[in-house]
This record gives structure tokens, C-alpha cells and sequence, in this order.
């Protein structure tokens, strides 16, 4: 059985790909949770957060997201994000 992925290096994968995916200025990628799991005969680290978008100077918003990345190789095997609420600040 190979070597599974470091929680952070799997966080750090997750982070780079919503980074390469997300269009908008991102002000933060917030990781609520993380939780290694098995589907099958493949092992994923399911993680979901929050991504905070800049929107103009005074207002953001927050998106949820769920991504699965492969628990082995680092691989992004599913990724969701959820339209997200307008706030001040």
C-alpha cells in the first residue's frame, strides 16, 4: 500500500486548485474541515471551508466549498462551491 498524504500537503493541494479554478480577487481560503475517508479501493481526504471573495472596497462574499483530493498522489478528484452571501467589511 503506498504512503498516504500529510493532512497539510493535502489542505495545500486543495488550496492551490481552488486558487487555479476560482475567478475573482480571493482575499482567504478558510478549511473547516478535513477528514480522510475511503470510497472503494481509493482512500480521499474530503475538505470542505469557505473561500472569501473581495468585492469592490468595502464588501465580500463567502462561498462553501467541498473538494476531494486523492489521499495518495494529490490528485483533485471532485470539487464543489456554493453561490455565497454579499457582506460589509
Amino acid at each position: 500500500m503506498s504512503e498516504v498524504l500529510e493532512l497539510e500537503e493535502a489542505q495545500n493541494c486543495a488550496k492551490h486548485y481552488i486558487m487555479s479554478k476560482v475567478q475573482g480577487n480571493i482575499q482567504n481560503i478558510r478549511i473547516d474541515s478535513a477528514k480522510l475517508a475511503s470510497i472503494g479501493d481509493i482512500t480521499v481526504f474530503n475538505i470542505d471551508g469557505v473561500i472569501t471573495l473581495k468585492r469592490g472596497l468595502m464588501k465580500a462574499e463567502d462561498r462553501t466549498f467541498r473538494i476531494q483530493v486523492h489521499a495518495v498522489d494529490g490528485k483533485i478528484l471532485g470539487f464543489s462551491i456554493e453561490k455565497g452571501r454579499v457582506r460589509w467589511g
